[in-house]
């Protein structure tokens, strides 16, 4: 059974020490060392300092201030500025490397902790330390001495800053000197370290400066604040130092705003200790076993799990919770393990009284007596049932994700980090023209020869090097196709997609030669229709010109009239040449400029630009538009719109009553809105719906017009992506709408 260790109750001795607890620190890969300040006499002294520190424990032990002389050189200064964090804090932790006699670099996490007495007095110096070689391995190859800093300082959990000591501007933060304040980089490098504190803490800090006694202030709670504005203590450790030829002070933050009192490391791992009995024997199947491994205790877990009573299982070897698929040969293992005084760790199917079974993470660890021999085993185990089922699930979802790409009809292969080809689905064999088994390690580029100039290089290198996904389309000539090939790189390698798309281009270059031949055809139509329309007026002038020059007096009644109706249609050919004209020049798309245009003032100018005749009226419109309204638009585009459909209202005014024009203008959505309201003579728009926007369409007979103005209204609302709209009445009035985007 377990049994809970206080620190009041437990001299920390090697020799009274118990194994479970030493089995409990290796098994966390933890080194731990306990120092009397007073005696400098070490308590206790795990037996893993000698594999990590590559020395024999013996000589640890008769002197483990050797351990100090494995301190990397280069990290020994940043030791020495962690060393007054731990006399202001009474805790210090850091992460450094040592240097063993093998010549070995390795990377420790150590974590020291100050005992007091009740008088305040310090008594004790504990320290737990963890290598983290496997976690620094890749990131710190040939290390020097600039990276060092970089990794001590921008990488350092604490936030850390440097500034220059005249002008106090900020030279250098690490990531967490940003997310602890709340300023970016850039903020920060505008900054001076006055900016970060009360107004009235300024001129301590200056007088501070001055007297160069920041280092002997290292215990004072400096007031700082963050970027929001809330106020925050905090304890600062510096150092003179040169930075970039500037005299500067390298600053290390601890917050203390919601610190606690310090407690002995020792004393929390003892806690933990207890809360870890506590979790492992609620949240764990527990057994004790004796030494021949028969069961001697469970915990509720075990019989919760399995539905077996105590007196079932007490008594019974261990391997009595095991499945019946296991056999004597299956624990031999196990056994030799326990053996040799080693604990086993594994996953096993654990047996329920009702017949089925449940999945467990196993751990069997040897208790050991006072002369090191197996006086007990510790049996822990997880149900790890659940863990088991998503692995199936994740297999056949693996299985159902490779039928869906090897159905996909793009040629999919992934490359690992040597441009090695890893996998590969169906249409890549068919894309290769060879089985994926023959295609499997091999590289890439002999499939693909490529020059390094080529587009292919190019961007397969780029993906890879800058971990972005490129995509891109190329002719490929050794095969004559074209292909479309998407990049998406990953810390192992990258991901492929190739798809052919050579009718795609055959089509698009086929369009642009259609292109290019309307282009011209239409240039050529342009031109052919000015010079006619130019022509044609020059006789019609002609034309008008003679018959000003005829003598009227000598005509008969009859020939007078056949005169006239000659006059009226040459006149009425010109107004048609000229609209014509005016719907080619609204529908070349060359001269398009657009600009913000204000709605209110461009209301204002249309009604001025109203043709003179209709000046009387003018008062009769009204407007309601936001000052603030614009439009990015094609300004003579928007205006003739505007002078088209007002001029419309006052011509087709009712006789009977004055006009009543009220225009509107604003913004909804994404879309300004203008409205047109007036009283006049309206239309059966059921009726004439149809042919509202149709040339030369007129629909009030008495009334001079050619049938133009609503047709060019709608070319122009088109070619500004609008859209209008007509509501009317007859002899009510009518209402249009005009809806731009707000691009």
């Amino acid at each position: 059974m377990l049994v809970a260790y206080h620190p009041a109750s437990i001299d920390l001795n090697t020799s009274t020490l118990p194994g479970i607890l030493t089995e409990i620190f290796a098994n966390f890969g933890q080194m731990v060392w306990s120092k009397d300040i007073l005696t400098g006499k070490v308590h206790f002294l795990t037996d893993n300092f000698g594999s990590v520190f590559e020395m024999p424990m013996d000589l640890i032990r008769m002197e483990p201030a050797i351990l100090k002389s494995c301190v990397h050189p280069e990290d020994a200064p940043f030791i020495d500025l962690y060393s007054k964090v731990l006399l202001t804090n009474n805790v210090e932790e850091l992460e450094y490397r040592i240097l063993t006699p093998a010549g070995n670099v390795k990377w420790i996490r150590e974590r020291k902790q100050l005992a007091k007495n009740d008088l305040g007095e310090i008594i004790r110096l504990d320290t737990m330390l963890t290598e983290t070689t496997d976690h620094k391995s890749e990131e710190l190859k040939l290390i020097d001495s600039e990276a060092t800093f970089k990794s001590l300082f921008y990488k350092n959990p604490n936030p850390m800053w440097v500034y220059d000591t005249e002008s106090l501007y900020f030279l250098a933060v690490n990531d967490a000197a940003v997310k602890f304040y709340g300023y970016t980089h850039d903020e920060f490098f505008r900054m001076t370290v006055r900016q970060i504190r009360p107004q009235e803490d300024v001129d301590d800090l200056l007088q501070a400066i001055r007297n160069n006694n920041l280092e002997s202030r290292s215990d004072k709670n400096w007031r700082h604040l963050r970027k929001d504005g809330s106020l925050i203590y905090v304890k600062l450790i510096s150092n003179s130092i040169q930075f970039r030829g500037h005299k500067a002070r390298l600053v290390l933050a601890n917050d203390v705003t919601q610190q606690v009192s310090a407690e002995s490391q020792m004393e929390k791992v003892y806690r933990y200790l207890e809360r870890f009995q506590e979790a492992v024997s609620k949240n764990s199947l527990l057994a004790l076993l004796d030494h021949s491994g028969t069961i001697v205790f469970v915990n509720d877990k075990i019989l919760q799990t399995s539905g077996f009573k105590t007196e079932q299982l007490i008594g019974k070897p261990w391997s009595a919770l095991q499945s019946s698929i296991y056999r004597e040969e299956h624990n031999q293992e196990i056994n030799q393990f326990m053996t040799e005084q080693k604990s086993w760790r594994g996953e096993r199917k654990f047996f329920r009284k009702q017949g089925s079974h449940f999945w467990v993470n196993c751990s069997i660890i040897p208790i050991l007596d006072s002369e090191d021999n197996p006086a007990q085993y510790l049996l822990i185990a997880d149900d790890i049932s659940n863990l088991k089922e998503a692995e199936k699930r994740n297999k056949d979802y693996a299985m159902k994700l490779h039928n869906i790409l090897e159905g996909v009809t793009d040629a999919l292969f992934v490359l690992d980090k040597n441009w090695l080809l890893s996998n590969i689905n169906l249409e890549a064999e068919k894309l290769f023209k060879k089985k994926r088994n023959s295609l499997i390690g091999k590289n890439i580029w002999e499939i693909f020869p490529a020059d390094e100039g080529a587009k292919f290089y190019q961007f397969f290198r780029k993906a890879k090097k800058r971990r972005i996904t490129v995509q891109f389309e190329e002719f490929y000539a050794p095969k004559d196709l074209w292909y479309d090939i998407s990049l998406y790189p990953s810390k192992d390698g990258l991901a492929v997609c190739f798809r052919d798309v050579t009718e795609r281009r055959k089509k698009e270059s086929e369009h642009r030669e259609l292109m290019e031949q309307l282009l011209a055809q239409n240039r050529d139509l342009e031109e052919f229709t000015f010079i006619t329309s130019h022509s044609l007026r020059a006789q019609i002038a002609n034309i008008s010109m003679l018959c000003s020059a005829i003598d009227l007096s000598g005509l008969t009644p009859s020939n007078h009239e056949i005169f006239e109706r000659l006059f009226q249609c040459s006149g009425n050919l010109d107004s048609v040449i000229e609209d014509l004209n005016t719907i080619l020049t609204v529908k070349d798309r060359h001269t398009l400029i657009f600009e913000n245009v204000n709605i209110q003032s461009s209301v204002i100018d249309s009604i001025s630009k109203i043709a003179f005749s209709f000046s009387p009226f003018k008062k009769f419109i009204t407007t309601d538009i936001a000052p603030d309204v614009e439009l990015f638009t094609v300004r003579h585009y928007f205006e003739a719109i505007l002078i088209q459909i007002i001029t419309n209202s006052l011509k087709f005014r009712a006789m009977d009553r004055d006009p009543e024009i009220n225009i509107k203008g604003f913004k909804e959505e994404k879309h300004v809105v203008i409205t047109f309201q007036d009283n006049g003579k309206g239309l059966d728009i059921a009726l004439v719906k149809k042919q509202l926007f149709h040339l030369y369409k007129t629909f009030h007979p008495g009334v001079s017009g050619r049938g133009l103005g609503l047709y060019l209204c709608k070319i122009l609302v088109d070619e500004l992506k609008g859209i209008i709209d007509i509501e009317s009445e007859e002899n009510k009035g009518t209402l249009i709408t005009v809806r731009f985007p707000v691009m």
